[in-house]
């Protein structure tokens, strides 16, 4: 690939910054690609928690999963994606809605992280909660519906050019949309955290 006939003169730490790379002792300004969030493209910390296997005896209306943003946790959370994969002979549905608290109860699930330098999540995470999340409407909301797949086929519902955002105490429950037989479900939520 053919080189520019020339390189510009930039003086660390006196006027415009201006990202270069040498090539053959020369220095070429660059484009460094960032997100909408200031992060150079690909970079911010990703995290994923996954449920374990639910065996789906809750009644309509109940929350299967939830990630809450506390209060005063300084972070947007932006969720990019929803997997859920179930084995079965029906139909599993869910509907995703905002709440304005996580529950308690149930089993408190540790995010993985992408990658061993990333920040430990603000994000909390509760599956089968016993005391239900308040602030929600189980009436409106986003339906997520798993195709019927007796052999566990995934739902991947990706949501990264359009993240579902969660302010700070504001939470997503993934909610049973009816009373649901004997279906077997795991989901797994894929959001980052980015500052206020």
């Amino acid at each position: 690939m053919a080189l520019p006939n020339d390189s510009i003169l930039v003086t660390p730490g006196s006027g415009a910054t201006v990202a270069t790379h040498t090539v053959s002792s020369k220095e070429y300004p660059t484009v460094i690609v960032a997100d909408a969030e200031g992060h150079l493209l690909g970079s911010g910390d990703v995290y994923f928690a996954s449920s374990t296997v639910i065996s789906p005896s809750v009644t309509a209306g109940n929350t299967n999963i939830c990630l809450f943003n506390p209060s005063a946790s300084g972070k947007r959370l932006l969720v990019l994606a929803i997997c859920m994969t179930t084995q079965g002979t029906v139909n599993k549905t869910h509907r995703v809605v905002r709440t304005t608290s996580g529950g308690s109860g149930g089993t408190a699930i540790t995010p993985f992280k992408r990658d061993t330098d990333s920040l430990a999540p603000v994000g909390t995470v509760q599956v089968l909660p016993t005391t239900q999340p308040t602030g929600k409407d189980s009436t409106v909301g986003l339906r997520l519906e798993q195709p019927i797949e007796t052999g566990g086929m995934p739902a991947f519902y990706d949501f990264r050019s359009y993240p579902i955002e969660l302010l700070q105490a504001v939470g997503l429950a993934l909610d049973s949309d009816d009373t649901l037989v004997a279906v077997t479900t795991v989901l797994t939520l894929i959001w980052q955290e980015v500052a206020v």
